[in-house]
């Protein structure tokens, strides 16, 4: 929205849907004093790994035909990556190929960007319900999350008002049809009285 504006744009409503900020705390540099953060980075690791154990635990007892049938996917891609035989990936694979390099250039990128106010009013449209992991399709949730009250204010820090509004679904499948109905009239509200 900022840079729109630079440009000479008119910005008449912004609005985010289901992004999550994490309230990022600013850390000592690394020394010998603090052990180069090594107790923080190793309670993250095990939490990881707990995690992931838990949740293929989860798989295999839950959903064992599709925890197989994942790992087969898994294994399928590796060895093609291994083989270095592109020509043999079908379009699926080539989809979720792009979409890790996609995703890993973007996290990289979050990394590095520095948050900003921005001096207007924001709309947030958080998702009723959260999942560590979800497959809609073949209906796999793993892991509820709550989303906290400091967690959904965090926006606040960065724009002028903000207005939150929680809407049916999960983040995977909040816009679909089963669940847009009353989001779509909430936000047409919303574009109705800014004039867009």
């Amino acid at each position: 929205a900022r840079q729109l504006e630079a440009m000479g744009k008119n910005v008449k409503m912004l609005a985010v849907f289901d992004t999550i900020l994490h309230q990022t705390k600013k850390r000592s540099k690394a020394a010998l004093r603090n052990y180069y953060h090594w107790p923080l980075r190793l309670r993250f690791w095990i939490s990881r790994i707990i995690l992931k154990l838990n949740f293929e635990t989860f798989l295999f007892r839950k959903h064992t035909k599709i925890a197989m049938q994942y790992k087969m996917e898994s294994l399928k891609r590796l060895l093609n990556q291994k083989l270095n035989r592109d020509s043999s990936l079908d379009f699926g694979e080539r989809g979720l190929e792009v979409f890790n390099e996609s995703l890993n250039l973007y996290v990289r990128a979050c990394r590095k960007y520095k948050m900003e106010p921005y001096a207007k009013d924001l709309l947030v449209f958080y998702a009723r319900e959260h999942y560590y992991f979800t497959d809609a399709q073949k209906h796999v949730m793993f892991k509820k999350l709550k989303l906290n009250e400091e967690t959904k204010n965090i926006w606040k820090n960065y724009a002028a008002n903000v207005t939150i509004h929680e809407v049916d679904g999960e983040h995977s499948n909040m816009f679909e049809p089963e669940h847009a109905v009353g989001f779509a009239q909430l936000l047409q509200r919303y574009l109705n009285s800014s004039g867009s």
